[in-house]
């Protein structure tokens, strides 16, 4: 996976989070948002809290500075 120039630990960070996230948040109301097509308020806090939702903004403006690659990893992870 790519770093972004930001070492292998950040990369492998952003993967670790977006896994903690669908186990623990996602995945257990992912049936129940289906089912009422609700908007999935409590997986995009989390990833917000998590600053996952915004890894792609560069450091210089306050984000994570994530590469193309490790967002798309995240995506398919929550996927």
């Amino acid at each position: 996976m790519s770093t972004g120039g930001q070492g292998l630990a950040s990369a492998i960070d952003f993967a670790d989070e977006a896994h903690r996230i669908a186990a623990e948040i996602a995945g257990p109301v992912a049936d129940e948002v289906d089912r009422d097509a609700r908007f999935p308020r409590e997986g995009v806090e989390a990833l917000r809290e998590s600053r996952l939702l915004g890894a792609m903004i560069p450091r210089e403006f306050g984000g994570m500075g994530a590469s193309t690659r490790d967002i798309a990893e995240i995506t398919r992870i929550l996927a």
